[in-house]
């Protein structure tokens, strides 16, 4: 698989056991939280067990959706809320066709992102499912290559990932810690951009607040 395709489902995906895909351990982790089983309760619905699960493992589908995000633009996301970050979008201290490598110490970038699910049997709303989704990168290192206030490429050893998934306070999912190695250079293409939010804040946030050190060296491309 290309470094590209490195994404959070991968991560969640690991819980998957034998055959079994991880929609159908997601649908099985549902079906046992108490948020699902009081959403029948206050349908009054008298369903085959077989049409519960069913629509157990449309809502594992939707989860695992959301969670098919990027771990570059993860860590792209947490690095746009610093300010030092930020400056690379100036256009008349870096031009838009140069490009600068910017060097960075050991730091953590959290993601959090609460789905809300909306259950219907016969096209009837009869409730909601709202997740908590969290997970943490941790790089050792890196060295990133930015040009136009857009991350373009990403050097580092690895990238260690651990993350959750929440039904109110049932655990849908737990990864262990898991320390991916990452040889040489991500080429993130157009890549992703410091300069503007990809998502608004209360429905998606990521942050890296420990300290990073830049080296700037520039060279026209």
């Amino acid at each position: 698989m290309p470094n590209t395709e490195l994404s959070l489902a991968l991560l969640f995906d690991g819980g998957a056991a034998g055959d079994r895909s991880a929609v159908d351990v997601y649908a099985d982790a549902i079906q046992r939280a108490d948020a699902f089983k009081k959403l029948l309760t206050s349908a009054r619905l008298v369903l085959p067990q077989t049409q519960w699960r069913a629509a157990a493992e449309e809502i594992a589908r939707r989860l695992r959706e959301t969670l098919d995000v990027p771990v570059p633009r993860l860590l792209v996301d947490g690095w746009a809320l610093r300010s030092e970050m930020l400056s690379y979008c100036d256009r008349q201290k870096y031009p838009p066709d140069q490009s600068v490598t910017v060097s960075l110490a050991k730091h953590s970038v959290t993601w959090s992102q609460k789905p809300k699910v909306q259950v219907r049997m016969n096209n009837v709303p009869i409730g909601e499912l709202v997740f908590t989704l969290e997970a943490k990168a941790t790089l050792d290192a890196a060295v990133l290559t930015i040009r136009d206030g857009r991350v373009r490429a990403l050097n580092t050893g690895s990238i260690t990932l651990v993350g959750s998934a929440m039904l109110e306070d049932h655990a849908i999912f737990k990864s262990p810690e898991s320390k991916i190695p990452i040889p040489g250079r991500i080429d993130l293409g157009e890549g992703f951009s410091l300069c503007r939010a990809t998502e608004p804040a209360e429905d998606r946030s990521a942050d890296a607040q420990q300290p990073l050190v830049q080296q700037n060296n520039s060279a026209q491309t």
